[in-house]
């Protein structure tokens, strides 16, 4: 159950504390908290252990909020997981030691074993992409259902973490068994120009190196022309994302930067010899589609939904943006709750391979159950 507020931080947590009282009762298992920059981590770890006295505390600083079907530059969001049969386990990441994924995980993990059943990821600016889905693979499994943030770009002085009353920094994880999360991701994307093929790249290491033989990021010189050098030194690639053809539609791969060489840094897998095109996001596509979208979800009947939205779709959509949340909250009806946060990019279960997929376009939606 979510519950947020907008006031100053121990006025804040006072009445998220009487809201999530009055819904779940005083005895909090598990308790996970987002907030932005305005927020102190030390007080609202002191707040929250004064009110709440949570069994497990997670916390996460944010840019910003999603509560009442818009988006909020300010407040603390905080949710709830009092379900008897969820286990969760923090594996922190220092920034000096995300090459070490793999073992850090398999260490801190010894103590809750069997099969997990979610995991929740954010990585702070820095973060090898490739390094941090090859050591989740090789350690808990290519099929975890990951979900998570991920920043490129500072917003805060720092990247706070909260676990329980530490405050923390580097790529965190939330591992656990007993909650099981449903993902949908709204898109809304469409091919862009003609198709082209990925002619040489390094898929392990999310690199594409030449497109139609030539060196891949030569195939933004030949759409922009005289704005490329201007979108190059701006990276607005995230806005661009390339629709990989496979047999169930386009898979959308999005790419963050590029190389001195030419090549471009994408946060997926693309494996030579795939046909792809550019897409761009196209409005009326995605308001004409998210009634059925969301159909997979609202079977359910009733439930939570935490979404996490990229920072460059919001971007894209501008005042559109909220009109999004809202028209998936009305669709979704009363009995769903939602709330969630912005990122760079997001993590979520690729379905179509199998492991983490990674990208900047798409709004993720969960359904925690």
């Amino acid at each position: 159950m979510p519950a947020f507020s907008e006031k100053p931080p121990e006025d804040a947590i006072r009445e998220i504390s009487l809201k999530l009282k009055s819904t779940c009762g005083a005895n909090i298992q598990h308790l996970l908290l987002f907030f932005t920059s305005q927020y102190p981590p030390l007080t609202l770890i002191k707040s929250v252990n004064f009110t709440l006295k949570p069994h497990r505390l997670f916390g996460l600083q944010v840019p910003a909020l999603i509560y009442g079907g818009i988006h909020r530059a300010k407040g603390v969001l905080a949710i709830a997981v009092n379900n008897a049969h969820a286990a969760m386990k923090e594996v922190l990441l220092k920034s000096d030691d995300w090459e070490n994924t793999e073992s850090t995980f398999r260490r801190e993990l010894r103590d809750l074993p069997g099969e997990k059943s979610f995991m929740f990821s954010a990585l702070p600016p820095g973060a090898s992409f490739a390094n941090f889905r090859r050591g989740v693979n090789m350690a808990i499994g290519k099929n975890i259902p990951a979900i998570g943030a991920g920043y490129m770009k500072k917003f805060a002085y720092k990247h706070y973490v909260i676990l329980n009353n530490r405050v923390e920094e580097g790529i965190v994880n939330l591992v656990g068994r007993g909650l099981h999360m449903d993902t949908l991701q709204m898109g809304g994307f469409v091919p862009l120009g003609k198709p082209f093929v990925i002619t040489k790249s390094l898929p392990d290491h999310g690199l594409l190196i030449e497109i139609n033989n030539r060196p891949a990021i030569e195939i933004y010189r030949h759409y922009f022309q005289d704005k490329f050098e201007n979108f190059k030194k701006r990276r607005f690639f995230p806005f661009y994302p390339i629709g990989v053809h496979d047999g169930e539609g386009i898979r959308m791969i999005s790419v963050a930067d590029s190389l001195k060489d030419g090549s471009l840094l994408c946060l997926g897998s693309i494996k030579e010899g795939s046909r792809a095109n550019f897409t761009i996001l196209h409005q009326p596509t995605l308001f004409r589609t998210i009634k059925e979208r969301l159909e997979t979800i609202r079977k359910h009947g009733e439930g939570f939904v935490f979404m996490i939205n990229s920072i460059s779709r919001k971007k894209i959509l501008m005042d559109a943006a909220d009109e999004e949340l809202l028209a998936i909250k009305t669709a979704l009806g009363d009995k769903f709750k939602t709330a969630g946060i912005c990122a760079d990019y997001i993590i979520y279960p690729d379905k179509s391979l199998m492991e983490i997929g990674m990208e900047t376009g798409n709004l993720l939606l969960s359904l925690w159950k």
